[in-house]
């Protein structure tokens, strides 16, 4: 794949008038092979990851449900799907919950120095600007009739008005400044330095070459995002490609319905900066229009990858180790840096972003007693403290505390039911110190509508408690939190596929049956098994539904059956009846 770059009058075939966009970029085979499909969502999960040739993953095509599981032996490439996922939302995703980890963020205010360079003195430019002032000047017109200033609050807006307010505001672009909003995103200049740099930051590395698959003759690997437009008209798709020396974006919006249409207005005030030029000044100049024409990208730019603006958090494995050792990992952290200029620097990061993250927000979970996402309505902090207790309560059979240990770092620690004195983390099961931090992401973290993934879930638990586990991450689920687990439990795997199966039951016929009350309906799971593939000699990875027995297929089985042969043998071989 490859963008190729069409300047002034229309190519032979091509239904749009480049003449009124200069700078057309399009992908004609790309753009062929989604034509036929751009009305239809071929996937049922919120957006849909395709990955080639990365790490030890041969093919990968994975779209994302509120319960994402991935399955299979060790080394196939779980969890460099679910750190890769990870780093997509940091790139692009709203805030910043990586505060000590040196997140880099895409800032949609690029598209401002990617406007001024495309619009200096230019006939046709300056055309689109004209026609973007009278679209601009119509919507003005449209709403000046009741002489409502700009910045009121939408409180005191009737619902009749609010409602025109964004019909008017959602008729279509002229055609010339949609199609050169289009090609502002396809060009994609100046995006790939954020995944670039988002990727190696959370796998640790200083170069996209140890996460290429070795097994080629050439060192390459691809990532393509495919998201629904949220008009239902056609698919947004954004290709990452990897290489040695460093990553190349391309994109592509598939479908020509007005792009302004994916701009989901909150309130008036939302359109207040498209708007202000126009009623701010009689004469609007250039530079009113452009700054107009790039906060109205940036909007497009975050509905079109909405599900990369959630939140999303990341538990990796070993958290009985961390939660121990947090405080000397930290403490030792920053006695290193202040003698690095002592030392030789080394190029390779001390940490990776996974685990510097999870670190980093233990210590500021002590910082702020109200939580770090303090900005949260009461109602949707309500709901996260209610799961943590009842984490606590079906699981724990305790609570997790936190205090301070007069240092800046927090010390953890579990109060058993019916205990008058806590215990030090340290001191209680490994099961209690594998769970903690979900109950403390809950508390002071995760909140409905973001992203938890949480690497091996069922560790140092014993199989009863992963299937009371597994009820817990239905009930996130069904609270709205989007959950992505790797895992090697046949334990959680079957209690998901008993969760699945109760949903088809009417409520009333699900009293009396374990987790009945928190069932997910089958659109709701996805399991994606990953399999060693000799032939590709990497992993391929596709996703299982439930079988003929209820059961979701895993590698499990043949694990099962081969030892019962053994146990057979032996059997034989002592001459004991089997």
């Amino acid at each position: 794949m490859y963008i190729r770059l069409w300047v002034g009058e229309s190519q032979p075939g091509d239904s749009r008038n480049s003449s009124l966009c200069p700078y057309s970029f399009f992908d004609a085979d790309l753009e062929l092979s989604v034509s036929n499909q751009e009305a239809v969502k071929d996937f049922p999960g919120e957006y849909r990851l395709d990955v080639k040739d990365f790490g030890p993953i041969a093919h990968a095509s994975v779209d994302l449900r509120p319960l994402t599981v991935f399955i299979g032996p060790s080394n196939t490439g779980k969890s460099y799907l679910a750190i890769l996922l990870y780093a997509l939302h940091q790139s692009f995703g709203e805030g910043d919950n990586a505060l000590y980890g040196r997140r880099v963020r895409f800032q949609p205010s690029i598209f401002g120095s990617m406007t001024s360079s495309l619009m200096d003195d230019d006939r046709d430019t300056h055309a689109v600007l004209d026609s973007f002032r009278n679209w601009l000047s119509n919507r003005a017109d449209s709403r000046s009739q009741t002489q409502l200033p700009i910045g009121i609050d939408s409180d005191f807006v009737s619902q009749d008005f609010q409602k025109g307010f964004e019909a008017a505001f959602h008729s279509e672009l002229p055609g010339d400044v949609n199609e050169y909003i289009r090609s502002v995103f396809e060009h994609a200049e100046g995006f790939s330095r954020y995944p670039e740099r988002s990727i190696g930051r959370c796998f640790g590395v200083d170069s996209m070459g140890p996460l290429l698959r070795h097994a080629l003759p050439v060192l390459r690997a691809k990532v393509e995002l495919t998201i629904p437009r949220v008009t239902g008209a056609g698919m947004v798709r954004y290709e990452i490609r990897l290489h040695n020396d460093g990553v190349i974006c391309s994109a592509h919006i598939g479908g020509h319905k007005s792009l302004i249409n994916e701009i989901n207005l909150g309130s008036i005030d939302d359109t207040s900066i498209f708007l202000d030029p126009v009623f701010l000044r009689g004469h609007v100049d250039y530079h009113d229009l452009r700054f107009s024409l790039t906060r109205m990208a940036e909007y497009i730019f975050r509905s079109l990858l909405r599900p990369l603006y959630r939140y999303a958090y990341y538990l990796p494995a070993d958290r009985t180790g961390v939660m121990h050792s947090h405080q000397v990992v930290v403490s030792t952290l920053v006695q290193s840096a202040t003698t690095a200029g002592l030392r030789p620097s080394a190029r390779i990061p001390i940490l990776s972003g996974v685990l510097a993250d999870f670190l980093s927000q233990l210590v500021e979970m002590s910082e702020e007693k109200e939580g770090l996402r303090s900005g949260a309505s009461r109602n949707v902090e309500r709901v996260s403290e209610t799961l943590a207790k009842r984490l606590e309560n079906d699981v724990l059979k305790g609570t997790v505390e936190m205090g301070d240990v007069g240092s800046g770092y927090p010390s953890f620690n579990y109060l058993p039911n019916g205990w008058q004195e806590t215990l030090p983390l340290m001191r209680a099961s490994s099961m209690v110190s594998e769970l903690a931090p979900v109950v403390l992401y809950l508390r002071h973290l995760v909140r409905p509508g973001d992203v938890l993934i949480i690497e091996e879930p069922e560790s140092h638990l014993h199989p009863g408690m992963q299937v009371a586990f597994t009820r817990q991450l239905a009930a996130l689920v069904r609270a709205g939190i989007r959950v992505i687990v790797t895992t090697h439990s046949e334990w959680l795997l079957q209690e998901l596929a008993n969760l699945v199966r109760a949903s088809q039951l009417p409520e009333a016929e699900r009293a009396g049956i374990a987790g009945g009350e928190v069932a997910l309906d089958p659109t709701q799971v996805g399991a994606w098994l990953f399999k060693p593939d000799a032939t590709e000699e990497g992993s391929t990875v596709s996703e299982v539904g439930l079988d003929e027995s209820g059961l979701y297929p895993s590698d499990f089985e043949d694990v099962a059956v081969a030892m019962h042969n053994e146990w057979a043998e032996i059997s034989s071989r002592l001459g004991e009846d089997g």
